[in-house]
């Protein structure tokens, strides 16, 4: 797990039972030094052995109710470095033992140092993108060996309808600027419209975006921040990069006109050169994937609506699914 965003605050220097962040046997070994940036509502700590430089990750579920699907997750995160994918080892799970957060479950994770791939998107060049495609051609075609039959269609519609049926955060007010209700309905019923079958059934990161992918110091990919749940597949897992590399999900929190001026473009160019490389890799392996990948990433897109908690990125996503089918870059 990478400590590259952080929240800024200052090093904590005391041990975890200090903090009431302990698992029974830290047995003050582990000082907190900073929390770090996460999106999935969890808690991620960085803490550093007492006696040494080693440093790990703690993520702490961000409720009760989430502690099962946290456990599913530390397990899908073995089961992918069992396959030989690169990402954190494990090195311990169990309940917070004290605190206002007793009982609450949580596991250690190796902390890898790194830049994610938004990062490179900004900083790199096209000799460091073809190097990076070709890991995760790579990586996608370890997934695709476990390919197992396909998903049924019925997981895609179900999964369409919920969507369509639940509120995003930023409208249960009763709000809808941009009348963006009907923008979800209609976009749930072109998505209900097509082909979900013949999806191939594998082992699946879940949640492939650019900011869970870091290339270490040494240029090798580590792939942290794994989804649960029964849509696992190596083509939604290419869907998922898409989502940033063609619907431009990574550049949502840049300021409008960044986005829309010169650094905006820079990495749109970026991120297109990236996803033709990409796609040249791939495209031998799996021929038919190359017309099925608009609607798959726009069906990636659609499953963020339910957690937009304004209007603006709310918006962002329903326009970046309807640009999809204009996009010229698409591959």
């Amino acid at each position: 797990m990478s400590g590259k965003a952080v929240d800024g605050t200052a090093a904590a220097h005391a041990d975890t039972a200090a903090t009431g962040l302990a698992l029974p046997d830290d047995d003050g070994r582990l000082i907190l030094v900073k929390e770090l940036h996460g999106h999935s509502g969890c808690r991620l700590l960085l803490l550093r052995e007492r006696d040494c430089d080693a440093y790990r990750v703690r993520k702490i579920s961000g409720s009760a109710g989430y502690d099962s699907r946290l456990r599913d997750q530390r397990h899908k995160q073995c089961e992918m470095a069992a396959l030989g994918l690169p990402c954190p080892a494990v090195l311990k799970e169990g309940l917070l033992d004290g605190g206002d957060l007793a009982g609450r479950y949580c596991f250690d994770m190796e902390y890898v140092q790194g830049q994610n791939l938004g990062d490179v998107l900004e900083h790199g060049d096209s000799a460091l993108f073809d190097t990076v495609a070709g890991s995760l051609a790579a990586t996608l075609r370890g997934l695709a060996a476990t390919t197992s039959g396909c998903l049924p269609p019925g997981l895609f519609l179900d999964k369409i309808a919920a969507i369509a049926a639940t509120i995003p955060p930023c409208l249960e007010s009763g709000r809808d600027p941009g009348r963006m209700r009907e923008a979800i309905s209609e976009t749930a019923t072109h998505l209900a419209a097509q082909d979900w079958s013949g999806i191939p059934a594998s082992q699946g990161h879940g949640d492939m975006t650019v900011e869970n992918v870091l290339r270490r110091p040494d240029g090798t990919l580590c792939f942290i921040d794994f989804l649960d749940g029964p849509l696992n597949s190596c083509w939604l897992d290419v869907a998922k990069l898409h989502q940033d590399l063609q619907g431009h999900w990574f550049l949502r929190n840049l300021p409008d006109e960044q986005r829309s001026g010169p650094r905006g473009r820079g990495l749109r160019i970026a991120a297109a050169k990236l996803a033709a490389l990409l796609h040249s890799r791939l495209h031998p392996l799996w021929p038919d994937l190359h017309g099925r990948l608009r609607v798959l990433t726009q069906f990636q897109l659609f499953r963020i609506v339910p957690y937009c908690r304004s209007d603006e990125i709310l918006s962002f996503v329903l326009q970046r699914i309807r640009d999809i089918d204009k996009d010229a870059t698409f591959p």
